[in-house]
């Protein structure tokens, strides 16, 4: 996550901490919410095509994490001109990152707003391999933060 020789071990905890919620709790809630709702919930009447709403947050859900790398710009160049509230790298890191993370949590809420709409669970598989996915992509390593450092100092 981030190396040990960064801030303190209580930031380097609550950034750990932050990240499990985001990008591991949250997508088990979700689904344990859409079980609650509508695991044991069969669709009234036939097989029906997919709703077209699915077609719309499809590639919502594949293309908006994708948005993470253009607010890591945004905001760094915003740092370096000292115009934001981040006083250290390792805030404006933790706020990246919690940006990034919401991205990605993006694609398993588009999952769920679908089968709220459709009651239909079937629809969560479609987004929970996007998700995971995005997950393992945009998972923080020390590797990562020493990247995000260079490009940082670089910029």
């Amino acid at each position: 996550m981030i190396p040990k020789d960064v801030g303190t071990k209580g930031q380097r905890f609550t950034f750990k901490l932050k990240m499990y919620l985001i990008l591991a709790s949250s997508p088990v809630a979700y689904f344990i919410v859409a079980w609650q709702m509508f695991g044991d919930h069969t669709p009234s009447g036939s097989v029906s095509d997919p709703p077209i709403l699915l077609y719309v947050f499809l590639p919502l859900a594949i293309i908006v994490p994708l948005a993470g790398p253009m607010v890591q710009k945004v905001l760094i160049v915003g740092f370096k001109s000292g115009k934001t509230q981040c006083t250290s790298e390792l805030a404006l890191y933790d706020n990246i990152m919690i940006i990034r993370s919401a991205l990605v949590i993006a694609s398993y809420i588009w999952g769920l707003m679908l089968v709220f709409i459709t009651q239909d669970m079937t629809y969560l598989w479609y987004f929970y391999p996007i998700g995971i996915t995005w997950t393992i992509i945009r998972w923080p390593t020390e590797e990562k933060y020493r990247e995000f450092v260079r490009k940082l100092e670089a910029a």
